[in-house]
């Protein structure tokens, strides 16, 4: 029989069932007497289907018929009233949000949640509490999914709609979904748990006095972070506020005073005494109240032995490394068509204070021996008699010259004294000569003597006068050479002295060191530009002193203009000046007339005809006035200066010639 045979004559039998099944009770009786009465197998087989498949199949009709018309009322009906909104009896965590549309379920929700995102569990230990919100523990509500699962549910089809909203009598409520970061909540967990009375304290070193003991160890009980987490993950899934009540598991402590021990007799050992450092003949003791100020102990639960702090170590034998420390003298260099030693270098010395250090340290953690040998090291100096010829000083660079024809004895005495402490004086590369600190202090002890100065805007006597002679010969062999200057001064007035050997005005440089606190320093300074040392030479031979510069070659093309010279100045009436050390009635002039003059000196410096310096060097020289000294009393015949503090012009001190 065919497919389709069949199944037509399926259809004819749940007809005709159907049929039977709704026939009188009399003909279905006398169906029955016939079956029994006939003998009829097929009879009595077709009876029993009868009796079984109408009911079956009429109630699946039925219903199937009813859930037809009904869905399709659902498909209908429902949708038209809830269309983009929330099912009837649909509820969120105990909030109804029925036929609301999303956003406004959206606020609704976040609005009730607030307080409990707010503060979301409280724990409690014994006595103890702490409060946290949902950030807090890492916690966070998926306002989304949440809306998403409520929203989506009896939307999935009309039978699902109509069993899941038309057929339900109860509402549907539906849970807060929250996602959470494990690592932030075991964080805040962690954070409770140091707060629990009776944490477990392991035994532990600690300096009494001058006496190393133990703090006995201690049995305890930590958070049980496990149980915590799964109790704050119950907790906030009812999305009510809700309290967790913390749980401890025991704990033994790790390091215990038998542990500890052997440990604090070797601790004992280190502050046991004093060290001795020894150098020959020499020693230093190092007290054991350094040691003990130098002991370090490890944290809580750290079993580490205690140590002595190299750092507070260094720091406590750096007296003995000053004493002993020599700096290193370079060679005296000179020129001679070529470098050569004057005199040969001095090593330096130092201590090895690396070693030193844990010298002393490996000393004192010993019980008899604590005795150590002090480390030194040699220091060379950069410039030695077997390193000359890596100082690149190969070439003659410039020369400035000026002459001091006429000076006092005193004055050229102070000139010759200068070019012996500039002589052979070596400039590291890249390195700023300063002139004052190469002719070291002037003073008495350095070989001064006293002679006139310019203080101000006066000329006085004091130790040094002449020494400006000096500065501006090395200021000459500067210029001409076109190294960069960082200070330069001129004088107050201007000077014959300078212009003596034909030199224009404009070529002079002023120094002064001072002698109060109220004056200031004048310096001549210029720098070395080169990667090679540099040598400066200076000599006072008869009248003339010539400062040299030698080094390696600069490529510099230097040019010097002819200064210009402004109209003479005037100077004032003339003045006088009480003097303590005349007597009454004593006159002195100590300062002719002389005029003043605006000077301005321009150099420009070039390299392979690129320009790397144009510069003008302005002297304003103030006219002199003619001035008397007076002892006090003596009856005055021009206007006297007043006593009245200097002001700063007058404090700016120049050394004259």
């Amino acid at each position: 029989m065919s497919t389709k045979q069949n199944r037509d004559r399926h259809e004819d039998v749940i007809s005709s069932e159907a049929f039977a099944f709704y026939d009188p009770p009399a003909y279905r009786d006398a169906w029955s007497n016939r079956a029994r009465t006939s003998g009829d197998d097929v009879l009595r087989s077709s009876l029993d289907r009868t009796r079984r498949y109408p009911r079956l199949v009429s109630r699946r009709s039925l219903i199937a018929a009813g859930v037809a018309a009904l869905g399709a009322t659902a498909g209908i009906a429902v949708p038209l009233t809830t269309r983009g909104s929330f099912y009837p009896g649909t509820s969120v965590g105990g909030v109804d949000i029925s036929e609301m549309s999303m956003e406004s379920a959206r606020a609704l929700l976040q609005e009730q949640f607030a307080p409990f995102e707010e503060l979301a569990v409280n724990y409690v230990f014994e006595n103890q509490q702490w409060d946290a919100g949902l950030a807090d523990l890492g916690f966070a509500i998926d306002y989304e999914a949440t809306l998403n699962n409520a929203y989506n549910h009896g939307r999935d089809g009309v039978v699902d709609r109509y069993s899941g909203v038309l057929l339900s009598t109860d509402n549907q409520s539906f849970p807060v979904v929250f996602v959470l970061d494990n690592e932030q909540l075991t964080a805040f967990l962690g954070q409770i748990g140091p707060e629990i009375k009776g944490a477990v304290r392991d035994a532990q070193l600690y300096l009494s006095g001058d006496e190393i003991k133990i703090l006995k160890n201690r049995d305890g009980r930590q958070l049980d972070i496990e149980r915590a987490v799964q109790d704050t993950v119950a907790a906030v899934q009812s999305a009510r506020r809700s309290t967790v009540s913390l749980t401890t598991v025991p704990v033994v402590s790790p390091i215990t005073v038998a542990d500890l021990e052997p440990v604090r007799v070797q601790t004992e050992i280190l502050i046991s005494d004093g060290v001795t450092v020894q150098y020959g003949n020499t020693r230093w003791n190092v007290p054991r109240e350094m040691l003990i100020e130098s002991l370090t102990f490890p944290d809580e639960g750290d079993p580490t032995a205690p140590w002595l702090d190299a750092g507070m170590i260094a720091a406590g034998l750096q007296g003995i490394a000053d004493e002993m420390y020599a700096a290193p003298v370079n060679a005296v260099v000179g020129w001679d068509s070529g470098v050569y030693a004057v005199e040969d270098d001095i090593p330096g010395q130092e201590v090895d204070m690396e070693q030193l250090t844990a010298g002393l340290i490996a000393a004192a953690a010993t019980a008899d021996a604590r005795l150590v040998e002090l480390p030194m090291r040699e220091l060379l100096a950069d410039v030695r008699t077997d390193n000359l010829g890596e100082l690149g000083i190969t070439d003659f660079l410039a020369e400035g010259s000026s002459s001091f024809a006429g000076s006092s004895e005193a004055r050229a005495e102070n000139v010759r004294v200068s070019a012996g402490h500039v002589a052979h004086t070596l400039i590291a590369p890249g390195e700023t000569c300063s002139f004052n600190s190469v002719l070291g202090p002037i003073s008495l002890d350095n070989g001064f003597v006293e002679g006139k100065i310019i203080k101000g805007t006066w000329i006085e006597s004091d130790i040094g006068g002449g020494a400006c002679q000096a500065s501006t010969t090395v200021f000459r062999a500067a210029l001409f050479a076109g190294l960069e200057f960082g200070e330069w001064n001129h004088h107050t007035f201007r000077l014959a002295f300078y212009e003596a050997d034909g030199s224009p005005p404009g070529l002079d440089a002023a120094i002064y060191q001072p002698n109060n606190e109220w004056e200031w320093e004048l310096d001549l300074t210029f720098v070395n530009p080169t990667d090679s040392w540099m040598l400066l030479e200076m000599s006072a031979e008869g009248a003339t002193a010539v400062a040299s510069l030698y080094g390696s070659p600069t490529g510099y093309d230097v040019d010097v203009s002819v200064p210009y010279v402004s109209a003479p100045i005037p100077p004032g009436p003339p003045m006088e000046k009480v003097d303590d050390k005349l007597q009454k009635g004593q006159r002195e002039k100590i300062q002719s007339a002389g005029d003043g003059f605006d000077v301005m000196m321009r150099r420009v410096v070039s390299r392979e005809g690129e320009v790397i310096e144009d510069k003008e060097f302005w002297s304003k020289y103030q006219p002199q006035q003619e001035t008397w000294a007076i002892g006090p009393g003596t009856k005055r015949k021009f206007p006297v200066d007043g006593e009245s503090p200097p002001t700063e012009t007058e404090e700016a001190t120049e050394a004259v010639t």
